[in-house]
């Protein structure tokens, strides 16, 4: 029924006027709040960012220059060491093949590299080998220092005649056969000996810079881009040279000789007075950190392009069930309690709010529910308190009568004569008058209140002790009936004469259901301490599924001659002991009785 109430016609329009524009307006306010986030974070982790790259990477520089430097201090030491073992062992070579030792320098001049000038001194230091002394006079110094240490001595590199940097080497040399003692002088060009080492500028970048001075900072080797007006006289008058003389190696960043800024680093090669510097470019170094600023306005642009589809996607997602249950709403406010409202996938407040909604409406629809079944319960209890009475009333007029019949029938059993006819007549009235009486029975049973008495009973001893009584008539049908009890043996609480008469019934029901030779399994079960119970099955032919509905009303039956009584009875002995019973059958197949009842509560 449609209602014109003021108040309500304008709450629609109002409802209908806030969901139209709902999700733009949601989009809206995602969109700004989100750009507004993404620009002021993009920026501070620009900045930030930035300089702690820059930060980290001029350290790296650091290490890294240091590295190389130090590899190419090893790789110099590793080359003149090897350098003059190869002398030393050329000249032992030769002494061994009994070559004349006055010619041994040409040996050693032609078969080294960078070799200009060569001699061999005997102990006192005149030339056993060599050019004369006017033409070539070595470094006394070096030979001397050679001779005292008896190690390999390097002497200052210098400019010879024809303006050539050149060295004198003294390598004490002994003679393994005759021991006796000489000193190999060596005049090196340092162009082919020492600048091809340093020369190798691999790892130091396009404008890396890796040369060689000594304690006076003089350029011993060429550079890339430093120019040498003369050779050998260009100071390079640098801060790691000048930290070079207090500390053996190190890196810093500094102004480099031409100029511009470097990451530079040294060591100190102490046993030849050398320094060895490398310098790396810091524009080139901090190249990619630059791209950062040129990447973070794309990742802005970008982000914010993905910020426009994100939130056009979100404010779909969570106005769509906002929608959903404005809708859901009404349905309810209209009387529809089914209405169902799909949650969301992502785990939110959303979510919560339609589970939490969703309950609702199923508790309004139980509720609901439970009120028409406690309606129909009340009227089918009215009724049944009703028929109850008048059945009680009819029993109690009929027991009486019955009685007489019965009495006087057994008189006339016992006082009649030897007469085929009559006493079979007489023992089929005993019979229909027994059958009569246990209708009434179960009528007054159905009639009148149950008060149970619940006491502990062991449940698997119980089912024995009962099936044992009913042994008689399972056998008189050929019927097997299987027990299968649980162990330890459950305890029930439940009335000792109600779960008897419970427990027979359905046996016995089950015995009509199933033709001779069937099959009934009775097991006992223990779900918890506190649950416990029987479940019944037999082969028989089943109930059918309009019956199975049926099948606990009163006077319903399907067996001929039957009050329909018997299985209500089964119903109201369980729920009266506090249990349940179902029943599940298969027409054509058999039917399982399942009672659980109340065990042992610690």
């Amino acid at each position: 029924m449609k209602t014109h109430d003021p108040e309500i016609m304008l709450a629609d329009s109002e409802l209908k006027a806030v969901q139209r524009p709902v999700k733009h307006r949601i989009g809206t306010r995602l969109f700004f709040a989100g750009a507004i986030l993404v620009i002021v974070t993009g920026l501070i982790v620009a900045i930030v960012g930035a300089r702690i790259a820059k930060q980290g990477v001029l350290a790296e520089s650091e290490r890294r220059v240091l590295s190389l430097v130090e590899q190419r201090k090893s790789h110099l030491n590793d080359w003149l060491n090897a350098y003059f073992n190869t002398a030393r062992q050329l000249v032992v070579a030769l002494s061994m093949t009994h070559a004349e030792i006055d010619s041994v320098h040409y040996k050693v001049l032609y078969s080294l590299p960078g070799v200009l000038e060569a001699a061999l001194l005997d102990e006192q230091g005149y030339y056993v080998s060599g050019n004369h002394p006017l033409d070539w006079q070595p470094d006394s110094d070096v030979v001397k220092k050679a001779k005292r240490s008896s190690q390999t001595v390097l002497g200052p590199i210098s400019l010879n005649t024809a303006g050539v940097p050149v060295f004198d080497i003294a390598i004490p040399i002994t003679f393994p056969s005759s021991q006796d003692s000489v000193t190999l002088v060596l005049r090196l060009d340092s162009r082919e000996v020492i600048d091809p080492i340093l020369t190798d500028t691999s790892g130091m970048g396009l404008r890396g810079e890796l040369f060689l001075l000594d304690r006076d900072m003089r350029m011993l080797t060429p550079s890339r881009f430093h120019s040498h007006p003369d050779p050998l006289s260009h100071i390079m008058d640098i801060p790691p040279a000048r930290a070079a003389i207090k500390d053996l190696s190190g890196s810093m960043q500094y102004t480099s000789f031409l100029g511009e800024p470097v990451v530079g680093a040294y060591v100190n090669m102490l046993e030849y007075d050398w320094i060895l510097v490398g310098e790396l470019d810091v524009r080139e170094a901090l190249a990619h950190v630059r791209s950062i600023y040129e990447r973070t306005a794309l990742i802005l642009i970008l982000s914010l392009l993905a910020l426009l589809v994100i939130t056009l996607v979100l404010a779909r997602s969570w106005a769509q069930p906002i929608v959903r249950l404005t809708k859901a709403s009404e349905e309810v406010a209209a009387g529809n309690y089914e209405a169902f409202v799909t949650p969301p996938r992502q785990l939110d407040e959303l979510h919560l709010l339609t589970i939490s909604f969703n309950r609702m409406t199923r508790a309004l629809q139980t509720g609901r529910e439970m009120l028409a079944h406690a309606q129909r319960k009340l009227i089918q209890q009215e009724k049944m308190a009703a028929i109850g009475g008048l059945v009680t009333s009819i029993v109690h007029e009929m027991r009486n009568p019955l009685s007489s019949i019965k009495m006087n029938l057994r008189l006339l059993q016992r006082n009649l004569t030897a007469d085929g006819t009559a006493t079979e007549h007489l023992s089929l009235a005993s019979q229909e008058a027994g059958r009569l009486e246990a209708m009434l029975k179960e009528l007054l049973d159905y009639g009148k209140p149950v008060e149970p008495t619940i006491v502990p009973i062991a449940l698997n001893e119980f089912v024995l002790a009962v099936c044992t009584d009913l042994a008689d008539i399972v056998q008189q049908g050929n019927h097997d009936l299987m027990i299968v009890n649980v162990e330890p043996s459950p305890v029930v609480l439940a009335d000792h004469e109600l779960l008897r008469r419970t427990l027979e019934n359905l046996i016995r029901n089950a015995i009509d259901a199933t033709d001779p030779g069937g099959k009934i399994t009775l097991t006992t079960f223990s779900e918890t301490k506190s649950c416990v119970g029987f479940v019944l099955n037999d082969s028989g032919h089943g109930i059918k599924e309009s019956a199975l509905e049926r099948i606990f009303d009163p006077f319903f039956t399907t067996h001929d001659g039957g009050t329909g009584l018997g299985m209500s009875n089964v119903k109201k002995f369980v729920e009266v002991m506090n249990g349940d019973i179902e029943i599940d059958s298969t027409e054509g197949e058999g039917t399982e009785v399942t009672v659980t009842l109340m065990g042992e509560i610690d």
